[in-house]
Formats: structure tokens, sequence, C-alpha cells
């Protein structure tokens, strides 16, 4: 045995809650933001193009962020097709 005195403590979440719980945390400090021209929603902090969203957040909102990065991430990494099954 390599470690027989070793204890082993796993703690085990549901990524999207997990997800969400971190989005609704960033709301609440001002760190979720939308674009005034084209209103995506992103993390980021306010300034004259940047608008705080009020915690709490819209799951529509969370919605639309994620799908924004995974678009993002499609254009970013679509020569390696990374994300065709």
């Amino acid at each position: 045995a390599l470690a027989p005195s070793l204890k082993l403590v796993v703690m085990l979440r549901y990524p999207t809650k997990r997800a969400y719980s971190h989005f609704q945390h960033d709301c609440r400090n001002g760190r979720i933001v939308r674009m005034e021209r084209t209103h995506r929603i992103t993390r980021g902090t306010p300034g004259s193009n940047r608008k705080s969203l009020r915690f709490p957040c819209q799951a529509s909102d969370f919605d639309s962020m994620v799908r924004a990065d995974i678009h993002e991430a499609e254009k970013k990494y679509h020569d390696e097709n990374i994300f065709k099954v």
C-alpha cells in the first residue's frame, strides 16, 4: 500500500447547481453586468458601457450568459472539432 494511513474526503456537487450558485454570488456582489449596446450578459465590473444586474439575477440571464460563453468557445475551438459528437 502506498499510503495506508491516508484518509480521503470527497465532496460531490451537481456542476450546474454549483455554476448557478456561483453566478448568483457574483450577481449579489455586482460582478454580473449587461453590456449597453449588445445587451450581452457577462462577468465584469460596472463601467461606462456596462450596468450591474440587480440581485437576484434571473435564470434567463444565467442561460443567456452560458449560451454566449458556449458560442464563443465554439468559435475559438472550431478548427479542433472538440464540440463534435
